[in-house]
C-alpha cells in the first residue's frame, strides 16, 4: 500500500504557525514583564497593563480599526485620573486614566516612557491604518465617506501657525515649551486618528450614547465625591471634578434635548427626561458655572440654525412674553442668596467681576494679557512666552504655576503668543467646522444627520466657551471634542453633499439614512 504523497506546507501555513508560535512567546514575555512590575512594588492593575498591550495588538490586528479607537475614546471619557478632583477622591480605576493622560514615566517605573498612554495608543493605531493602506487591505473602508478637502488644508496651516509660533520663541531664546505642543498638537493626533478609523456619520451614533454614558458616569462620580466630602468636613467642595468634565456633561445635554426635538416619538420622553435629571444632578453637584454657559449658548446656536417653526415659535412667543418677567426676577434676585434666585447668583457670578472673586481674577488676568500683546500683537511673542502682571493678581501658582504661560483665557493668551499670522491659522479651523456643520444642516436628508450637525456646532461652542473661560486644550476633554466636531463635521459635509466629493449623490443619501 503506498504512503501519501509528501506535501510541502504553503507559505500562508508557515506564517500562521510561526503566528502561533509568536503569540504564546510573546504571551510568556508579557508575563514575566507583569510579574517583575509586581516585584517592584507595582499598582496590582499595572501588572495587567502588558498583558492588555498584547491583546489589544491582536484585536487591533483582526478587527475594523473604529472599534479600538472607540475603546480608546472610552477610556478618555469614562475613566477619571488622580488629579481630576485635586485628590480629595478617585475611584479605583484612575489608575488607568493616569496612564492615559500622563507621561509613562510619570505612572509606571519605566525609566524613558516620556508619552502618555494615549499618545502612544493613537500613534500605534495610527501605525496599523498606514500599514493596512500600504498593502491593499480593506478591512476598514466598507461604508467610508470621504473627507472635505478643506479640513485637511486647514489642518496643515493649523501645523504652520502652531510650529512658527515654537519657531518665533526659540529664535528669541524663550526655549522649548513641550507641554504647549502637545495641547496644541493632540486635536490634530486624535482628529487625524478618528477620520482613519470612522467611516462617516453612521459611526457617530454609537459615540453620541458613549458621550451620554460618560456624563452619567461622570455624574455620579461628582455626587459620589460630594457625599464623601459631606461624610468628612460637614460640607461640599467647591467642585467635585475637573472643569473637563463639564464639556461631557454641556455636549450629552444638548445631545438628548435635540435627539428629542428633531425626532419627538412619544416613547423617548421618559428616558430622556430621566438622563437629563441625572446629568443635571452632576452639573449641579460639580458646581462649575461655565457649564451651564456651554448650554446656554449651544442652545442659542441651534435655535439661530434651525428653522422658525414649531417648538421654536412657541419659545420665540413665550420668550417675548416673559422678558420683563425675567427682568424683574433678575432685578429682585441680583443681590439676594436664596436658593429660589440661585440661576440669578449664577449669571451675576459671570456678569459682575466685583461680585465674585474668580470672575475678577480672570479679569485682571484678561486685562493683563491685552497690555503684554501690545509690544508683539502682529508677530507674536513666540510660544514659550508668558504675560507680565502690570496689574497685581492673586498667586495661584501653588495649584497652577504655569498659569502665566499658558492662561486661563486661552483666546487672548494664544493671540500674545502666537501673533497674528499663527492665531488665525489655528482659530480658522473650528469656525470652519461650525461652517459646514451649519450647511450640513440644511441640507440633511435625516433627523440623525440633523442631530449630528448640531452636536457638531455644540462640540465646537464648548469648546469656544471653555477657551475663553479656562484653559481650553490643556483638558484632554477639549481635545477629544475639538477632534470629534473637525472628523464628523468634515465627513458630513460630504455625505450630504455640502461639499463637493467624488461620491455618487445617492450613495451619499444612504449613508446618512444607513
Amino acid at each position: 500500500m503506498s504512503s501519501p504523497a509528501y506535501r510541502h506546507p504553503n507559505n500562508s501555513q508557515v506564517r500562521s504557525k510561526l503566528g502561533i508560535v509568536g503569540f504564546y512567546l510573546g504571551l510568556c514575555v508579557v508575563g514575566l514583564a507583569g510579574v517583575s512590575l509586581l516585584v517592584l512594588g507595582a499598582n496590582p492593575l499595572l501588572a495587567l497593563i502588558p498583558m492588555g498591550i498584547v491583546a489589544s495588538g491582536f484585536l487591533v490586528s483582526q478587527v475594523p480599526l473604529r472599534y479600538p479607537t472607540n475603546a480608546l475614546l472610552a477610556g478618555m471619557l469614562v475613566l477619571d485620573e488622580s488629579q481630576e478632583a485635586g485628590d480629595k477622591w478617585v475611584s479605583p480605576l484612575a489608575v488607568i486614566g493616569d496612564l492615559l493622560h500622563y507621561r509613562l514615566d510619570l505612572t509606571i517605573p519605566v525609566p524613558g516612557g516620556v508619552l502618555s498612554g494615549m499618545e502612544l495608543a493613537v500613534l500605534l493605531l495610527l501605525a496599523v491604518r498606514i500599514y493596512r493602506a500600504g498593502v491593499g487591505a480593506k478591512l476598514d473602508e466598507g461604508g467610508r465617506v470621504e473627507t472635505a478637502s478643506v479640513i485637511r488644508d486647514l489642518i496643515i496651516l493649523y501645523l504652520l501657525g502652531v510650529f512658527y509660533a515654537e519657531f518665533l520663541g526659540l529664535v528669541r531664546g524663550l526655549g522649548a515649551v513641550p507641554y504647549k505642543l502637545r495641547n496644541l498638537v493632540h486635536p490634530l493626533l486624535l482628529t487625524g486618528l478618528f477620520i482613519a478609523a470612522f467611516r462617516g456619520p453612521k459611526d457617530a451614533r454609537f459615540i453620541g450614547k458613549l458621550i451620554v454614558f460618560a456624563a452619567c458616569v461622570k455624574s455620579i462620580l461628582a455626587y459620589t465625591v460630594q457625599r464623601i466630602a459631606i461624610a468628612e468636613t460637614g460640607g461640599t467642595f467647591r467642585a467635585a471634578i475637573s472643569h473637563g468634565d463639564s464639556m461631557i456633561f454641556a455636549i450629552a445635554f444638548v445631545i438628548i434635548v435635540l435627539r428629542y426635538l428633531e425626532d419627538p416619538r412619544r416613547e423617548q420622553l421618559i428616558p430622556s427626561l430621566l438622563i437629563l435629571s441625572i446629568i443635571t444632578l452632576g452639573c449641579v453637584q460639580n458646581n462649575r458655572r461655565i457649564v451651564w454657559v456651554m448650554i446656554a449658548a449651544s442652545f442659542l446656536a441651534a435655535y439661530l440654525i434651525r428653522p422658525l417653526a414649531g417648538w421654536q415659535r412657541i419659545v420665540t412667543k413665550v420668550s417675548l412674553v416673559a422678558v420683563p418677567f425675567f427682568l424683574i426676577y433678575t432685578a429682585i434676585g441680583w443681590s439676594s442668596s436664596s436658593r429660589i434666585f440661585a440661576p440669578v447668583q449664577i449669571l451675576r457670578g459671570v456678569a459682575d467681576t466685583s461680585h465674585d472673586t474668580s470672575a475678577y481674577w480672570r479679569e485682571v488676568e484678561t486685562w493683563n494679557i491685552a497690555v503684554s500683546t501690545r509690544g508683539s500683537a502682529l508677530i507674536g511673542m513666540g510660544l514659550g512666552g508668558e504675560y507680565i502682571e502690570y496689574m497685581p493678581n492673586d498667586d495661584v501658582s501653588e495649584i497652577y504655576k504655569e498659569y502665566r504661560e499658558w492662561p486661563h483665557n486661552t483666546v487672548m493668551g494664544l493671540l500674545m503668543l502666537m501673533g497674528l499670522f499663527g492665531f488665525t491659522a489655528h482659530w480658522v479651523l473650528l469656525p470652519t467646522v461650525m461652517f459646514l456643520s451649519v450647511r450640513s444642516y440644511w441640507m440633511a436628508h435625516s433627523s440623525e444627520a440633523r442631530l449630528l450637525a448640531l452636536s457638531c456646532i455644540a462640540s465646537v461652542v464648548s469648546c469656544l466657551v471653555m477657551a475663553w473661560g479656562d484653559t481650553g486644550a490643556h483638558y484632554p476633554q477639549f481635545k477629544i471634542f475639538a477632534a470629534l466636531s473637525i472628523c464628523f463635521a468634515a465627513k458630513l459635509s460630504v455625505a450630504t453633499g455640502s461639499w463637493p466629493g467624488s461620491s455618487p449623490d445617492p450613495e451619499r443619501v444612504d449613508l446618512i439614512k444607513a
